[in-house]
């Protein structure tokens, strides 16, 4: 999951989601409840695969917000040359 590229984080998101959600409902089919399913280690790894996926895609988009942010700071505030020049005394 190297990429950075959001819209194939969110296809990676989404397919975590997916198997989240069906492994969840199969583990409604055998009668256990949340606080139970809370307890098998797939379940919890699952859960904590479609945590770090939203978290990357959240990532990305804070990152593309910070470089935004820069861009308008640097284009409204250009520096002023300085004259390099000593002056003799």
């Amino acid at each position: 999951m190297a990429s950075k590229d959001r819209e194939i984080k969110e296809q990676q998101f989404d397919a975590a989601k997916k198997e989240f959600e069906t492994f969840a409902a199969s583990l409604k089919e055998q009668g256990l409840d949340d606080k139970q399913s809370g307890k098998n280690a797939i379940y919890r790894s699952l859960k904590a695969n479609v945590k770090k996926a939203r978290n990357r895609i959240k990532s990305i988009d804070a990152a593309k917000a910070h470089v935004e942010t820069i861009r308008q700071k640097d284009t409204k505030a250009a520096p002023v040359p300085k004259n390099t020049t000593k002056k003799a005394k």
